[in-house]
Order: structure tokens, then sequence, then C-alpha cells
């Protein structure tokens, strides 16, 4: 992609892209994080991973604590515009806060583009709270 991120280093801080922001609605929706998840869409910035620029995303520290990977609390996929399968997985920190969104293009090329909603196929919400 053009505006993908760089191979070695965490990009700068960037507001949210509308079509990941629509990857991350459809993931969410229906669950019982859904609505921290939205609310925190609005308000979040993230950073692009150095993923080879495949399109993955680490969401900005809210506060001053240490955060780390707490669960994966969705999956999907899509075909990419060549045909190459696509895994998207939507994580959450400890705390509970958007930490990651996953996107990892099987044969580790750039993503060329995002899908259109229909195109893109949630396989699994993980619906409990706890951790």
């Amino acid at each position: 992609m053009s505006d993908a991120s760089p191979v070695y280093e965490l990009g700068p801080p960037r507001p949210l892209r509308e079509k990941e922001a629509v990857l991350i609605r459809k993931l969410v929706s229906g669950t019982p994080f859904e609505g921290k998840v939205l609310r925190q869409l609005s308000e979040t910035l993230v950073q692009d991973m150095p993923d080879g620029g495949m399109g993955s995303v680490h969401f900005c520290k809210t506060s001053s604590k240490e955060r780390r990977l707490g669960k994966e609390i969705a999956e999907g996929s899509f075909r990419d515009a060549d045909g190459v399968l696509v895994s998207v997985t939507l994580n959450l920190d400890q705390f509970g806060d958007l930490f990651e969104l996953d996107i990892w293009k099987v044969d580790f090329s750039p993503l060329i583009g995002y899908p259109d909603t229909d195109d893109f196929e949630v396989i699994n919400r993980h619906g409990r709270l706890g951790w």
C-alpha cells in the first residue's frame, strides 16, 4: 500500500483510517467489547507496525502504565486484490483497551488494499469479558 508502514520501526502516531475502523467495527459487532471498543476508536491514535507493509497497527498508550498483549477478541479474513489470503486479528491489552489490529498476509507481501465490508469474513468472536 502506498501509505503502509516502514519496514523496521513503528510509524509516527496518526488517526485511525476509516477502512481500518470499518474492519474493527465489523469484528466487534455484537460482542461484549463493542461499546468500549467503539468509544475508543474515536479518540485513539495508532502507529503503523514494522510488518513489511501488511497494514498492522499498534494503538498508542492512553496512560503511562506499561502495556502488553492481553487477549485476542476477534479474527477475520479476506482476499487481497492479488487473491492472497489476509488474516486480521483484533487484540486488547491486559487492561482491556485496544492494543493492536494485526493484519497478516499469508505470503508476507505488502497489503494492496482493504476489503469492502461484504468481502471481509469474521471467523471468530471471543465473547467473554474475563481474562
